[in-house]
Parts: C-alpha cells; structure tokens; sequence
C-alpha cells in the first residue's frame, strides 16, 4: 500500500512541477481555510518487548515477550487557517491500527528440582496495537497559484497509544514434567506520548474549491509502552486524497 501512495504521490508532484517553474504564474487567491482528507500508509516496523511472571510451586516463572508491530494503512485529517502571509496553523489527527501475533518464551520451576527450571516456548494471537495521533502544526506555503501548491508542516504530536501485551500467565503441567503447558493472559495497555512530525503536502485542484493532493513526512514519538524498555512510534509515512480549498 506504502508503494502504491507514494506513486500516486510522485504523480501529483510531477503535475505539479511544471506549473511552479513558470515564474509567470497566477497567484492563488487567498485561503479562509483548507481541509486535507488523505489514505496511506506507514513503513516502520516496531518491536516491542514485555515481561510477565507467575509463582509456580513457590518459585517465579518468567515470561519474556516479543512482537513486531508493523507499519500499514493509516487515515489522516489536516484543517488549516492561514494567519499571516504565507503562514496557517493547523490542527491534525490520524488513526492507525495493526495486528500481530507475539512470542512468548518462558522459564517455568519444575515441580520437583528446585534451580531446574523448564524452558517454553509458544506463540500468542492476534494481539491488536492502535495509535491515535494529535497535534497542532505550523504550515508554510512554499509555492502556490491558483491550482496548485506545496506546502511543509512541522509541529509537536501526541500519541494514544492502545497496545495488547501479555500481563500475566497460567502454568498447567502435561503427561510430562519436561513439557508444562503456559498459558498467556492478555490485557491492554494505554498510554501517551509526546513526539514531532515534519513533511510536505502537494495539492492540484481540480476546481476552484476540491481538489487531490498527497503527503510525506516523518512522525516520531519515543515511548515505554510495556515498562520494559523503550520505542520510537511512528515512522516514515505517505499517504494521498481529498483536497479542499475555501477562498476568500
């Protein structure tokens, strides 16, 4: 999906090159305000670790966890006003969400030996991770008529992060001592972090008010989502849609 945006994207800057090298270009009217309503998707993959334990025949089993979440589609709205000259302020929000299976690697006290722990491994389903992303950004016009434009945002974001970590696990002993079986408890986690986005939007509109246009832009937060150690959420991200513009 991350491929077939940027294309897109690539399409629209090249649409709109031509236009901006015309140094005769018409001046775009001004704004009341814009609205950016893009579909796309993100590239960074991001692995995150977690603990959980258990007292098992008065010992503590310890479960070591590890998953990847992966980039994917995402949804972005962006609403602008401008302020002075070439400058707006705007306030954005995007939605992504994934879903990955975890590992779980355990170390179990065995119900006869003490300091003989048992070695499990198993895999945990289908464990869902969501991100909610905030922010208010500075938006600067860096060329513009009246069809097209390119513009560069940066400013702070905050992120809700929603995440399904294993929080607590079950041991059940099998027809042998040497394979116990663990079992996961899931629970979810949800937190908050501060973090950045800088990027560029191109825009061609295709009348005088709605139009299409697409993104890039890098978006970062670090964060300890599980207390384990910590993750930069976010990434690289592209995505492309609705553009709209209402003049004064």
């Amino acid at each position: 999906m991350t491929r077939m945006v940027c294309g897109a994207l690539a399409c629209v800057i090249l649409s709109a090159g031509p236009a901006f090298a015309q140094t005769a270009a018409t001046a775009a009217p001004a704004e009341k305000f814009f609205l950016n309503v893009s579909a796309g998707g993100q590239v960074t993959t991001v692995e995150v670790k977690g603990t959980a334990s258990a007292t098992v025949y008065n010992q503590t089993a310890l479960a070591n966890t590890s998953r990847e979440v992966s980039g994917g589609p995402l949804f972005d709205l962006t609403l602008g006003v401008p302020v002075h000259g070439k400058l707006a302020l705007a306030g954005t929000v995007s939605l992504r969400k994934a879903t990955s299976d975890g590992a779980l690697s355990a170390s179990v006290p065995h119900p006869l030996f003490s300091d003989a722990p048992r070695s499990v491994s198993t895999t945990v389903a289908a464990m869902t991770h969501q991100e909610t992303w905030f922010g208010v950004l500075a938006a600067y016009t860096l060329s513009s008529t009246d069809r097209r434009s390119i513009m560069v945002m940066a400013g702070p974001m905050v992120v809700a992060v929603k995440h399904d970590a294993v929080t607590g696990i079950a041991v059940a002993e099998g027809a042998s001592a040497t394979s116990p079986t663990v079992t996961a408890t899931i629970g979810s986690i949800g937190k908050s972090f501060w973090g950045y986005t800088i990027g560029t939007d191109v825009r061609v509109m295709l009348t005088k008010t709605v139009g299409i246009g697409g993104f890039i832009r890098y978006t970062a937060a670090p964060g300890n989502i599980t207390g384990v150690e910590s993750v930069t959420l976010g990434g690289l991200q592209a995505g492309a849609g609705l553009r709209v513009s209402l003049k004064k």
